[in-house]
């Protein structure tokens, strides 16, 4: 069977976020997921976070080779910060620093390495998609997305990639192995400003490659109305919120489709944090669930369990 490893990036300011998408991760995957946080915050993410499979690695964004740029270039994300605060501008930039020193460090003992953001949902396990992007012989995959304004940057005409969801294929000789380098050459040689520094270098880097598709195949980006939920469906494995509109964001959350679901793994994640036999109990009754889940549904499960084991878990939800 193919092995995979999985990475992202995580920021204390997120912590609820992270939550809910590694909670939903670990519902539904064994396979190992690397999160790299800001230096000194990981141990703070194992006692809030405390899963099996996920790894939580310190990482000084600041004194990185990503880091040491923007020093002495910050002129060239001025027009960014309308946007993004510094820190999510490091966090982009080093996260193809963080990929090439995994693909040196991996690039033996997996076959694809998984880059994934965490505004996210599993309903599913990857391992089936891992399979059918091997047998595809491509040697990147993503959720394909038109680019819609001039905010980010591709060829016109190519696949745009979206950073939510990058699968390498780690055994195909023409994968790039330097793109922190070839990143940085990019923003400095060019004459605009890169609202989505990693996401649009890598998709000028991987222009003319045979990407495979995950929208086919279970991965969602984007779902803002109701009309969306009905991209929901027993094959769905992530959904990744993306854009402004988010569950936890958006002016009225309330109205979001997912505002319900995304409360309620919150809920689960919280109340899981107390007891491993209690995240044991949750995680064996949402599993029974087919996606997409209701909102009544998980809150009459989770709260009748929590009623019922509050005096073991000595348990007080936050919201």
């Amino acid at each position: 069977m193919s092995k995979a490893l999985c990475f992202a990036i995580a920021d204390l300011d997120y912590l609820d976020i992270v939550k809910v998408g590694l909670y939903t991760y670990s519902l539904h995957n064994s396979q190992p997921i690397k999160v790299f946080v800001e230096d000194g915050s990981a141990e703070v993410f194992r006692k809030e976070i405390p899963l099996s499979n996920v790894e939580f690695i310190n990482y000084d964004l600041n004194n990185s080779k990503c880091g040491e740029f923007y020093k002495d270039h910050k002129n060239l994300f001025s027009d960014a910060f309308y946007f993004w605060s510094k820190d999510h501008i490091l966090n982009m930039l080093s996260a193809n620093e963080i990929l090439d020193k995994l693909i040196a460090e991996y690039k033996d003992k997996y076959d694809v390495l998984i880059r994934l953001d965490l505004d996210v949902l599993f309903y599913d396990n990857i391992l089936k998609t891992v399979n059918e992007f091997i047998k595809s012989g491509c040697t990147v995959g993503s959720i394909i997305e038109a680019v819609a304004s001039e905010i980010k940057i591709g060829v016109p005409g190519v696949d745009y990639m979206n950073a939510g969801s990058l699968f390498f294929n780690l055994k195909n000789s023409d994968l790039i192995t330097n793109h922190t380098s070839k990143m940085l050459e990019y923003i400095e040689n060019a004459n605009r400003i890169f609202y989505f520094p990693d996401q649009d270098t890598l998709n000028l880097m991987y222009a003319d490659y045979k990407k495979f598709k995950l929208n086919d195949k279970g991965w969602i980006v984007g779902i803002y109305s109701p009309e969306d939920i009905k991209k929901l469906s027993e094959n769905t494995i992530f959904v990744h919120y993306a854009g402004f509109g988010k569950p936890y964001q958006i002016v009225d959350p309330s109205t979001h489709p997912l505002r319900g679901t995304y409360l309620d793994y919150l809920i689960a994640a919280k109340l899981a944090k107390c007891s491993n036999k209690f995240i044991s109990t949750v995680s064996n009754c949402i599993q029974s669930l087919q996606p997409p889940t209701t909102k009544l549904a998980i809150n009459t499960m989770l709260f009748n369990l929590f009623f019922k084991t509050r005096n073991k878990t000595k348990c007080i939800i936050s919201h």
